[in-house]
């Protein structure tokens, strides 16, 4: 059966077509595509999908994410979810997200779905607003690239888990994504990629919000996706609450001290090229 949309057979045209758009969205490049991929198709992979509520869940810290599940492991991937996992992986798709992307470096999937893979979230579950870790832990190479695929039928605007994306401050957020049946968004994984569902899902207890998420990585990558101000370490998320929002304050279990206000305001005068020189020192 085919998996992407026949109005995109050619993938690379596409690219193409989409980079410059893709580049000057804002508030960072991305692209949202609503018929991505052959619905029939994607129908067969949802209907696969597994009840993930046995499986790991992600670590619940600060009330950064709650009710969320996932499962990276390929033993509980049905056919089609096989398949769709092994064609994303692919020589062509990565050579259209080299295109759509414009990213100079190689791109490479990642077959181990370190942090990816299936992922489910329950009715009151939510992901905070954040950017994602920088480095793969097997590897070493720079992700670059986060994907994910929506596979929702009948969602409700009143259900909520909306992807958002917000701008580099964090004082307003810029796009809104419903996370609809074969919505897919593509966009660069950045210290200033900052997005999430941050509110709690408004859904019945028999459904929850599912999708498909895959990272891809290069060698090395431009200085300016490094924001050196904040602690530089490769496995680590930066979870950042949203502008006066008095329930990620508490979430965040974010304290007002005098120390507190004296460090953010120092992060904030610094220049970072000057967080730059110290990392680069403290590194060598």
């Amino acid at each position: 059966m085919q998996i992407i949309n026949k109005k995109y057979l050619n993938l690379n045209d596409f690219g193409e077509k989409k980079s410059e758009y893709f580049l000057k969205n804002k508030p960072f490049p991305h692209i949202v595509n609503k018929e991505l991929f052959n619905p029939i198709f994607l129908t067969e992979v949802l209907n696969e999908f597994p009840d993930l509520s046995n499986r790991q869940a992600f670590i619940k810290k600060n009330n950064f994410q709650v009710g969320k599940f996932y499962t990276g492991d390929e033993t509980y991937f049905s056919t089609n979810t096989l398949i769709l996992f092994h064609y994303l992986n692919s020589q062509p798709f990565l050579e259209y997200l080299q295109k759509l992307t414009g990213i100079k470096e190689k791109l490479f999937g990642d077959p181990y779905y370190f942090g990816g893979g299936l992922h489910q979230t329950k009715s009151g579950g939510w992901l905070k607003i954040h950017s994602d870790f920088k480095k793969h832990p097997y590897s070493n190479l720079d992700r670059r690239i986060n994907m994910i695929i929506f596979l929702n039928k009948d969602w409700k605007d009143s259900f909520g888990g909306n992807l958002e994306l917000w701008d580099r401050n964090m004082q307003k957020c810029e796009q809104i994504i419903p996370p609809t049946f074969n919505t897919s968004v593509i966009f660069k994984t950045t210290d200033y990629s900052n997005h999430g569902y941050p509110d709690p899902i408004n859904c019945p207890n028999h459904i929850s919000r599912k999708s498909i998420a895959l990272y891809y990585y290069s060698n090395g990558r431009p200085e300016n996706e490094i924001n050196y101000k904040i602690r530089q370490k490769k496995d680590k998320t930066y979870w950042k609450p949203r502008h006066k929002n008095l329930t990620d304050k508490s979430d965040f279990n974010i304290k007002s001290s005098t120390l507190y206000l004296v460090i953010s305001f120092l992060r904030k005068l610094i220049p970072g090229k000057i967080f730059s020189i110290y990392y680069k020192l403290k590194n060598q």
